[in-house]
């Protein structure tokens, strides 16, 4: 099957129909779908062939599903699917983003809107500040692309005076390459719960709420299984989490302990202003 012939063929209700982690590969064809030619992204031809091989082979499974009622069938159990994730998708969960796919994403925020100097300058200094610590080297997945967004990057910041709008015309390829790749939801709820720590805010019980049945959610979920690195956090979390919106306590405490094994905030979340030394990048030099 053909990413063209999925297309021709596809019932929109069935979507619905697909698990979580299909649906995710459905959104991910019809981004691919819309490139004029793909052949020019080789690690975009490699995933979409996974994509509708995954898909292909659900509905086979599905067909025989449906004329095949015996009870002890491993495809009639309800949370398969969920637990056996596709191989493609688990190999991108990470526990923290890589600095490259940083860099693309960030980038991405900046399509069809108006960026100032500041936002410009803030991405270059994080790009100078990770190839000096050689987090993003020759080695690095997504180097070339990288270094192509700085050289725009370091273009623009020479003409900018105000914001300036920026529409980027490889939009749809950076979406692709950066798609699979996505946070461990654990540490995603993690990061959230240690956002909230010591933080006196008016509305501080009303995100640990949310956040509490996040986590909840998750778990029942099977989003976070026991497998998970972070999964024993998780469950502290959520018990400091009730503890807090049983007591009359204003903000959240978060002990170190709770903190073991996750990174600081990268260093793109801080202001521009603290970069620790480091200077802008050499305009002419990257």
């Amino acid at each position: 099957m053909t990413i063209s012939e999925y297309f021709e063929f596809l019932d929109p209700d069935t979507v619905a129909t697909y698990p979580e982690h299909l649906r995710v590969a459905h959104d991910y064809l019809a981004l691919a779908f819309r490139l004029d030619d793909l052949s020019n992204y080789p690690r975009t031809q490699v995933l979409v062939k996974e994509y509708l091989d995954r898909i292909e082979a659900y509905r086979l499974q599905k067909d025989n599903t449906d004329h095949n009622t015996l009870k002890d069938s491993p495809l009639n159990a309800p949370t398969r699917i969920e637990k056996k994730r596709s191989a493609i998708l688990d190999n991108r969960l990470v526990d923290d983003i890589p600095p490259d796919v940083v860099v693309l994403k960030r980038y991405l925020s900046f399509h069809e809107r108006k960026v100032s100097r500041e936002e410009v300058r803030s991405l270059l200094n994080y790009i100078r500040r990770a190839r000096l610590r050689g987090e993003i080297s020759l080695n690095s997945e997504f180097y070339e692309e990288v270094k192509s967004i700085q050289q725009k990057l370091v273009a623009a910041h020479k003409k900018m005076s105000t914001a300036t709008f920026f529409k980027l015309e490889n939009h749809s390829v950076l979406i692709l390459l950066t798609h699979p790749i996505r946070l461990r939801p654990s540490v995603q709820l993690l990061k959230r719960y240690i956002s909230l720590g010591d933080k006196k805010t008016k509305d501080a019980k009303e995100k640990a709420r949310g956040l509490s049945q996040a986590i909840a959610n998750a778990l029942q979920g099977n989003r976070i299984t026991t497998d998970d690195p972070f999964y024993e956090e998780v469950k502290d979390a959520r018990k400091t989490l009730q503890a807090f919106l049983r007591s009359a306590r204003k903000t959240l405490p978060i002990v170190e302990a709770e903190l073991y094994g996750l990174d600081e905030l990268p260093d793109d979340l801080k202001s521009a202003d603290q970069l620790n030394g480091l200077n802008l990048c050499n305009e002419d030099d990257y």
